[in-house]
């Protein structure tokens, strides 16, 4: 079978260099080299490409079709089958007429369940970029016009005639098939997102004590949040509640860090000394803060699968997460809940985990948790390979 991989879905997309859909692809492809399947893959020779993936083509003699000069539908006509990890902007009219089977992965329907929130505005001012701003704007004055817009996108593509369909999750599944009722079961898969980690925890332990001197951090001393230039992620919530506990008196020596940057919208916080903002950060940094943080704090408002949280459990880490989404699907009772909404209960959740008693047992839950989806992760790739590479297709376990 001639398949063609989408490793443009790997690449740098809007400036981002790490990007969920990337990281996702990078695992299907690693693994699927791993395997030994034989494949095209698909690149933009306009981008950067990850020297890892780069290497794994030159050593496995894998071809490289440039993307440059025409389309998606253009660079994979006369393949029987192309994957891609993140379909937008891949498909067209053309794509309905073409002989390919296309299978494509979908991570979420945020825009249809979770359109918007009250912060969404005030981030996207912090970054005063006119058409966000714009955007969000008209999502909060037309709500049910937005999503007639996303719905008719999505279906454009779920309409198309020779296709299968991978979700990353139940969760998401199922809401597929709430939103679109034509849509009919059989034509999705569900595979849980993989882990792409290039650093054994060997490593990851032995650039802690660097890591943790250059930002000037005591292991157990910092809860960790992720990605606080974006609304979605609820970290201004948490950030108001963890302000609220310093002053409080109640998380003495204790510092709440982010990584994703910065904005306007904190500047309300009282306690500025008590948070430390980062960009984004490499990936051996990111793992050593999930393993040396005192706990998680992930209170996200939507998750179409949600890598942080398994990300912390595979180190023991305590995580504190929204009960929203695809997030207890993916976590079970390894975790504490909270609703994302209440600055109160984030902070009482937070208070929970100042009592060692407690970290310890959620510290002990976290490893068996990931274990368990680890197992279900590889038995679902495994499927989801041989469902692209040979035809076949797996159930869900």
């Amino acid at each position: 079978m001639n398949v063609l991989f989408d490793l443009v879905a790997t690449q740098p997309v809007h400036g981002a260099v790490f990007h969920g859909g990337g990281e996702y692809s990078k695992a299907v492809f690693i693994a699927a080299v791993k395997a030994g399947y034989a494949f095209d893959a698909l690149w933009d020779s306009r981008k950067a490409l990850d020297p890892y993936i780069e290497e794994l083509c030159t050593e496995k003699g894998i071809a490289l079709v440039d993307l440059k000069g025409r389309t998606f539908a253009q660079a994979y006509a006369g393949y029987d089958v192309f994957f891609t990890g993140l379909p937008y902007g891949r498909f067209s009219e053309a794509s309905g007429k073409s002989n390919t089977r296309l299978i494509f992965t979908i991570h979420g329907v945020r825009s249809l369940e979770m359109p918007t929130d009250r912060h969404e505005i005030l981030f996207y001012m912090g970054t005063k970029d006119p058409k966000r701003i714009l955007k969000a704007l008209y999502i909060r004055l037309f709500p049910k016009r937005y999503k007639r817009g996303a719905a008719s996108r999505i279906r454009k593509m779920l309409n198309l005639p020779d296709k299968q369909i991978v979700t990353v999750s139940n969760h998401t599944k199922y809401s597929l098939l709430n939103f679109f009722p034509e849509l009919k079961e059989q034509e999705l898969s569900v595979c849980y997102s993989p882990l792409y980690s290039p650093l054994a925890e060997e490593d990851v332990e032995s650039r802690s004590t660097a890591v943790l001197n250059n930002l000037g951090l005591e292991e157990g001393q910092f809860y960790l949040g992720l990605g606080s230039g974006r609304w979605l992620k609820n970290n201004l919530r948490l950030s108001l509640a963890f302000d609220k506990l310093i002053s409080d008196g109640r998380l003495k020596g204790k510092k709440l860090v982010f990584t994703g940057g910065s904005n306007i919208v904190y500047r309300r916080l009282k306690n500025k000394d008590s948070f430390l903002f980062l960009d984004y950060v490499e990936t051996d940094v990111m793992e050593v803060l999930l393993k040396t943080t005192r706990a998680l704090l992930y209170p996200s408002l939507n998750e179409g699968f949600g890598y942080p949280p398994l990300q912390a459990m595979k180190y023991g880490t305590p995580v504190l997460a929204s009960a929203f989404s695809a997030v207890t699907e993916v976590c079970g009772e390894a975790v504490l809940y909270a609703n994302p909404y209440s600055e109160d209960e984030i902070g009482s959740r937070i208070l929970m985990l100042e009592n060692d008693f407690l970290l310890k047992e959620y510290s002990e839950k976290g490893p068996r948790r990931y274990n368990l989806i680890k197992e279900r992760q590889d038995t679902m790739l495994d499927n989801m390979l041989k469902m692209i590479f040979t035809g076949s297709k797996g159930e869900l376990p």
